[in-house]
């Protein structure tokens, strides 16, 4: 063979290896939104209250890049959300943990609000007038009853 087509050869599988190759590590890199995906489900270690896609502290903008390495060598949202329990402890997740006294947390404000709903319509059928109950008229004189039916009759004729 010809020394032009064998470094014409070796360039074109060259080339092609370089192509394949880029092609599979910008296949593997993580989007934007995945990362997103994850990090929306995690809270920043030092604002409390603010999730990491949306924070802009260092330590956040880390976690980020974390998050796209972790996905980029295939872990699963899980085991990231693992990853960073271990590393920052349960107040990263944002949710209280469901084992030990803390399940408590997950029952105790729904239980309240259904005590309060049922106390306050117990309250609302005990301390609410009844319409077959009669109001008790008060004692009025013989002489105010009559002078009251003559300005009503005369109010009646009037209108």
């Amino acid at each position: 063979m010809n020394r032009r087509v064998c470094v014409a050869i070796s360039l074109s599988v060259g080339v092609v290896l370089i192509l394949l190759l880029t092609g599979t590590v910008s296949a593997q890199t993580p989007t934007p939104d995945e990362v997103n995906e994850v990090a929306r489900e995690l809270y920043c270690p030092l604002c409390p209250g603010l999730r990491v896609d949306v924070c802009y502290l260092p330590v956040c903008y880390d976690m980020r890049e974390i998050i796209a390495e972790k996905l980029a060598a295939g872990e699963s949202k899980e085991e990231i959300k693992q990853y960073f329990y271990e590393l920052y402890g349960p107040k990263v997740l944002g949710a209280p943990e469901r084992r030990g006294w803390k399940w408590l947390t997950w029952i105790l404000p729904g239980s309240l609000a259904l005590l309060a709903l049922a106390g306050g319509a117990w309250w609302l059928r005990h301390r609410a007038p009844r319409a077959e109950e009669e109001v008790p008229s008060p004692d009025i004189p013989a002489e105010y009853q009559a002078r009251l039916e003559r300005e009503l009759q005369r109010f009646e004729s009037e209108v």
